[in-house]
């Protein structure tokens, strides 16, 4: 519930753009799996769709495109910047209810979204997530790894032992935000894959640094298949 108060607020406030452009390991990812001559047609769920910017790399490679997210404010303005497209259905609505959904998925991306639940939440999902794919189809993660210096520093700030309660270190990159925010190691990650039933294809680590090198974060990307 907090998480929707914060992200309602936000998009509220105008907050335009979280990127302008795709994220760069989903590009990756879509260019390595996807032909956009494919006439086979595949649909994908976008988890959080934010303001939209992942949705043209989907469109480049001919996915139809469900995208969901839990701020009302914020499918409004997705629809505002793409609503003539007619291969995407937006909807608002939390991802731990996607199995209301009535069809399933080729592909479900999880682009820097489901760190706003909570370890038992965020477990859920992944059993959703597996359930709510076609055979063969293919699960997409960006997620935040406990190597991270947010997660080491804000340890007395933790909810549970992978999430924390907001950020409160002031020079953190995510200062203000005070919903969940989870982090796991890569190890977790798999295992937590592999015991649902998912094939783990790829797996890496990225990371990025911010404040002129003062704060280093790191990001697990995972390809898992059904």
């Amino acid at each position: 519930m907090e998480n929707k108060k914060y992200w309602e607020k936000i998009y509220k406030n105008n907050w335009q753009q979280q990127r302008f452009f795709p994220n760069e390991e989903l590009c990756r990812f879509l260019g390595r799996n996807y032909s956009k001559n494919n006439l086979k047609k595949k649909k994908v769920l976008e988890l959080g769709s934010g303001t939209g910017n992942n949705i043209p790399a989907f469109l480049h490679f001919n996915f139809e495109v469900t995208a969901i997210d839990i701020s009302k404010a914020c499918i409004k303005k997705c629809k505002k910047k793409l609503y003539k497209n007619k291969k995407i259905k937006f909807l608002t609505m939390s991802m731990l209810d996607i199995d209301k959904i009535k069809f399933k998925f080729d592909l479900i991306a999880d682009v820097f979204s489901s760190y706003n639940l909570n370890n038992i939440e965020g477990n859920l999902l992944l059993n959703k997530v597996y359930n709510k794919l076609n055979k063969g189809g293919t699960f997409f993660t960006y997620f935040p790894s406990k190597n991270s210096t947010s997660w080491i520093r804000e340890k007395k700030y933790r909810y549970d032992q992978s999430t924390l309660n907001g950020f409160k270190h002031k020079n953190s990159p995510f200062y203000g935000n005070f919903g969940f925010f989870r982090f796991l190691s890569v190890d977790e990650y798999k295992k937590k894959l592999l015991k649902i039933g998912f094939k783990i294809n790829y797996l890496e680590k990225t990371s990025r640094t911010y404040n002129n090198l003062g704060e280093y974060f790191e990001f697990i990307v995972i390809e898992a298949k059904k």
